[in-house]
C-alpha cells in the first residue's frame, strides 16, 4: 500500500479496470505505472495463488513490455495516440495474463479430506464431484480443467459421485509404497454415476461402479464394499 499525498492506495482489480479505461485520476496512473515498473512494493488485493507479486510482475511484463515499448517508431504527432492504444493494451493482458495464472494455480490445486479420526463418514464437494470419506479414512483430489484426467489417492474406504451431466475420468491410487503412490485403478464416471473403492488393513483394493454392482460382482467384493457404505 502506497500514500499519496494522504490518499492511500493499493492495486485492486477495481483500480486496474480504471487504468485500463483511462479513467484514473494523475495520482492513480502515476501509481500504477509505479507499480508495474517494480518502483513500489504494493500490497494487493489480487489473488496470485502461489506466485509471490514479484514473479507475477515480471511475467505480466513479459507480455506488456513489447506492447508498451516497441521498437519501431511512431512519428510524434501520432505519439499520444499510439501510447494510450498500447497501455489499454497493456491493461487488458493484465487481466487475460493474471486469469491465466489463476486458472494455471487453481487448476493443479490439490484438495486433502482427513476423517482417520473421524467415527462417521464425511461428504464434500470438490470441482463438481461429490466425494463420501469414510470413517478413518482419507484422500486427496486432483481435479484439473479441460476435461484432462483427475486423480484421486485414498486410504480406507471412499465413494465419489459425479452429479453433473459431463463424464469425468480419475486415475485412483493407494497409500505409498517405497515413496511411490500405487496405482490401482482408472475410472470413466458418467452423469449420475458412483464409484466405491475400499483399501486397508481388512480388505485389499476391492472397487465398483453402481453399474458394476447391479450386472454383478463376487459376493466377497460385494460385502466388503457393503460393510463400509450403506448398500
Amino acid at each position: 500500500m502506497l500514500g499519496i499525498g494522504t490518499v492511500y492506495m493499493k492495486i485492486t482489480p477495481a483500480l486496474l479496470t480504471k487504468y485500463h479505461l483511462g479513467c484514473c485520476s494523475a495520482a492513480e496512473e502515476a501509481f500504477v505505472r509505479q507499480w508495474l515498473d517494480g518502483a513500489v512494493d504494493a500490497q494487493t488485493s489480487l489473488s496470485f495463488g502461489d506466485e509471490n507479486e514479484e514473479d507475477v510482475r515480471r511475467q505480466l511484463w513479459k507480455g506488456i513490455a513489447p506492447v508498451m515499448y516497441p521498437s519501431d517508431t511512431m512519428p510524434k504527432r501520432r505519439s499520444h495516440m499510439w501510447r494510450s492504444i498500447r497501455l489499454a493494451a497493456a491493461a487488458s493482458m493484465i487481466f487475460v495474463m493474471g486469469g491465466i495464472l489463476a486458472i494455471a494455480h487453481y487448476a493443479h490445486s490439490r484438495v486433502v479430506i482427513d476423517n482417520r479420526s473421524g467415527e462417521s463418514a464425511q461428504l464434500v464437494y470438490v470441482g463438481g464431484l461429490q466425494i463420501e470419506v469414510a470413517a478413518h479414512s482419507s484422500c486427496a483430489v486432483s481435479l484439473p480443467w479441460f476435461g484432462r484426467e483427475g486423480s484421486l489417492d485414498f486410504q480406507g474406504a471412499v465413494a465419489v459421485t459425479n452429479p453433473t451431466s459431463r463424464s469425468r475420468n480419475l486415475r485412483i491410487s493407494t497409500g505409498m509404497e517405497n515413496g511411490d503412490r500405487q496405482g490401482k485403478d482408472r475410472v470413466h464416471l458418467h452423469g449420475g454415476q458412483r464409484y466405491l473403492a475400499v483399501d486397508d488393513v481388512d480388505c485389499q483394493f476391492v472397487a465398483a461402479t453402481d453399474d458394476e454392482l447391479l450386472d454383478g460382482i463376487p459376493m466377497g467384493f460385494k460385502s466388503k464394499l457393503a460393510q463400509r457404505f450403506s448398500l
